[in-house]
């Protein structure tokens, strides 16, 4: 443990300094801070004095209150037709239906994409389980290396840009993709 000055230096280099002005905006929004909290203190002291005039001897109840400030807050906007945009729902209950609605089939998990599987004979020499298939894979792969060597640059972009197109078309088994 650092004792004395050595721990004050050490904290004072880890820490970040702020200039004059940067204090005064903390000090400004701390000041409002305790000022929002001291309202929030004053309306339950309210509730509580309400409550103990009612009834001095009752038990305590529960009683939930909007905050004045945030009620003439949602009140003001309401009458110059802004929507509440704390609760990220429509005003509306209609609208709010159809959010709940969008929200549920959002929720909802995506089908899987149904892929086609070849229907290869044995016999034929694409088939994996064929004799000749490794043969064959070697020979189509030479041929093809050979191809895209005499491409051009130009050529072979567009060769790229019609395999990814393809990458996603209905007709390789993906769901998502337009033909």
């Amino acid at each position: 443990m650092l004792e004395g000055e050595e721990a004050l230096r050490t904290r004072e280099s880890e820490t970040t300094t702020f200039t004059e002005s940067e204090y005064e905006a903390l000090m400004e929004g701390l000041e409002e801070g305790i000022k929002f909290h001291q309202r929030r203190i004053d309306a339950f002291q309210r509730q509580i004095d309400a409550l103990k005039a009612l009834s001095p001897n009752a038990q305590p109840i529960v009683v939930r209150e909007i905050l004045p400030v945030v009620r003439e807050a949602t009140e003001r906007r309401r009458r110059r037709g802004i929507p509440n945009l704390r609760t990220g729902w429509p005003d509306d209950p209609e609208e709010r239906k159809k959010e709940m609605a969008r929200r549920v089939a959002k929720r909802k998990p995506k089908p899987t994409p149904v892929v086609k599987v070849s229907k290869l004979a044995p016999t034929d020499m694409r088939h994996p389980d064929n004799p000749g298939y490794q043969k064959w894979r070697r020979k189509i792969k030479r041929a093809r290396r050979q191809a895209w060597a005499h491409m051009t640059a130009r050529e072979q972009k567009k060769q790229l840009a019609a395999m990814v197109a393809g990458r996603g078309s209905k007709k390789n088994g993906h769901l998502g993709a337009e033909v």
